[in-house]
């Protein structure tokens, strides 16, 4: 792990438990007024102007340059149990992502490396400093921030987090105000217990943890799964250029096969859908997830116990429980009316002898439940 002296901004690397307590920042990234690696050694250490040369007067001058030397000093004046923080985390500039190997590393690290951070700063430039309540309450609303997917474990991972605007005003906290917190539940579907971590997001099922992502969006398609990985507990290496659809499939298949028995990773639903297309088990994308914020994981009784999900050489491997239909909604409709390719069947709830099925699952009451039997002989 790369990262910068709080003081002169020059990049160490520190190694497992060497690792010393460090700030980390969280922002959104200007065109063009990034620093990256490169550009950050060709000013830190130097004491003044006149030791810099015309490329690095140019770093200068970058709003990004700016924004991490405000969260260096900002770390140098955080009060900790041992004294001020002399370390800080920027994507920006501690990766080199000129090295895909590093940059692979970091990807399926940076869970983590926020999580175990002192302090998170997250810099909303897109919000005045005019105090709490009112315009400056919709301006939080509609930050960019809480649209992007990287951002997401970046909200999750930290126990502590302060939230700045763009002249540096201290907004709220994630946890310790319980009107901010709120606030910041009401922006991104996240229980207030799970910003607090009084439970932790594995405890909670795969369509709600993918429901928190379903309306974020990355630049590049890819990392759209990619920025999950931490928040699944899952690594996996990165191909740019796969697409979305293929990146998020992986995804997918990994969870399954480190994930316990958890087949709430079925439940979504196609919003775009064609009465007549076909598709598999598993989603394109978050998007997929959208309703399926309130699905719970199915424990059953040992005796009920599903097999655990599988990816084998034939496909995926699932085998789900089952229990009787008791009702179809709605009350009055025709049952031998078909319904998204399926027909309200009787035998659905009545035959004993239906062992398995696959079905849709939905977190809206009032649709149906839709499954194909499979029959003893």
């Amino acid at each position: 792990m790369r990262l910068l002296d709080a003081e002169t901004l020059e990049p160490t690397e520190f190694y497992g438990e060497d690792i010393p307590p460090y700030a980390i920042l969280s922002h959104t990234w200007s065109k063009g007024e990034e620093i990256t690696l490169q550009e950050l050694l060709l000013v830190c250490g130097k004491p003044g102007q006149t030791d810099i040369d015309a490329a690095g007067k140019r770093v200068l001058a970058k709003k990004g340059y700016l924004k991490v030397k405000k969260a260096a000093d900002r770390a140098r004046e955080e009060k900790q149990v041992s004294g001020s923080l002399k370390w800080i985390w920027v994507d920006t500039c501690c990766i080199d992502k000129t090295n895909s190997a590093e940059l692979s590393e970091a990807i399926n690290s940076m869970y983590v490396w926020y999580k175990r951070s002192a302090i998170c700063y997250v810099f909303l430039a897109d919000v005045a400093g005019n105090g709490r309540g009112g315009e400056n309450d919709l301006q939080l609303r509609r930050s960019k921030w809480f649209t992007r997917g990287w951002t997401l474990q970046e909200l999750i991972a930290p126990a502590k987090i302060n939230f700045f605007a763009r002249d540096g005003t201290l907004l709220g906290q994630k946890s310790g105000n319980e009107d901010f917190s709120q606030l910041l539940s009401d922006i991104t579907g996240i229980g207030v217990n799970v910003l607090a971590r009084s439970i932790m997001p594995a405890g909670l099922s795969i369509a709600t943890r993918m429901q928190w992502a379903a309306r974020r969006e990355t630049t590049r398609p890819e990392d759209m799964a990619y920025c999950l990985l931490g928040l699944f507990g899952v690594n996996m290496p990165l191909l740019y250029g796969e697409g979305a659809s293929r990146a998020f499939l992986r995804l997918q298949e990994q969870i399954i096969q480190t994930t316990c028995d958890d087949q709430s990773i079925f439940a979504w639903t196609l919003e775009d859908d064609k009465p007549d297309s076909l598709h598999g088990l598993l989603a394109r994308s978050p998007a997929d997830f959208s309703r399926s914020g309130k699905i719970e994981a199915f424990v059953g009784a040992s005796i009920h116990a599903s097999a655990p999900s599988a990816m084998t050489s034939h496909g995926l491997h699932v085998q789900l429980h089952l229990e009787p239909l008791r009702t179809f909604r709605p009350r009055d409709a025709d049952p031998d009316r078909k319904n998204g390719g399926f027909r309200k069947n009787k035998v659905a709830r009545k035959d004993r002898r239906i062992r398995e099925a696959i079905g849709w699952f939905s977190s809206d009451r009032s649709q149906y439940t839709t499954c194909s039997p499979i029959f003893k002989s």
